[in-house]
């Protein structure tokens, strides 16, 4: 009758080899981060129904060294937007984008800082199990 699709989106900073065995994944489609070009599309596409200030050089951003992914560069748009019509604006000022630019850099490194405490957390935890097994044991 029909024949069935699995698609299995993996999207992890380490991949464990084991995973690309023959057999295990058929295709694998890697999605790189954008170029200048396409960066310079993206910002375009997301800030072309707002109105920006003068002030406002989306070449700085498209520039920057940041590893941004399109979604990122979208909700650096959508939040720049968000920010001015919470502070009663017209336009989306320079320094509107800029803080939220900041605020996602320094949201990932919460996010990095939270999940080192919780692997830290977890490791301790299993220390400490071993280790009362360990004295159980004696």
């Amino acid at each position: 009758m029909y024949d069935m699709m699995l698609i299995l989106v993996v999207s992890v900073k380490y991949r464990e080899p084991s995973l690309l065995w023959p057999g295990r994944i058929d295709r694998k489609i890697e999605f790189p981060l954008p170029d200048i070009k396409t960066r310079r599309r993206i910002f375009q596409i997301h800030t072309s129904r707002m109105t920006l200030a003068d002030d406002v050089n989306l070449e700085e951003f498209v520039m920057t060294k940041d590893e941004c992914s399109g979604a990122d560069i979208k909700e650096i748009c959508s939040e720049s937007g968000l920010l001015a019509l919470k502070e009663q604006r017209m336009k989306v000022c320079h320094i509107f984008t800029c803080k939220i630019v900041f605020f996602y850099i320094r949201l990932l490194l919460d996010k990095a800082f939270v999940i080192t405490l919780i692997l830290s957390a977890i490791i301790i935890v299993v220390l400490y199990t071993f280790c009362l097994g360990c004295i159980h044991a004696f």
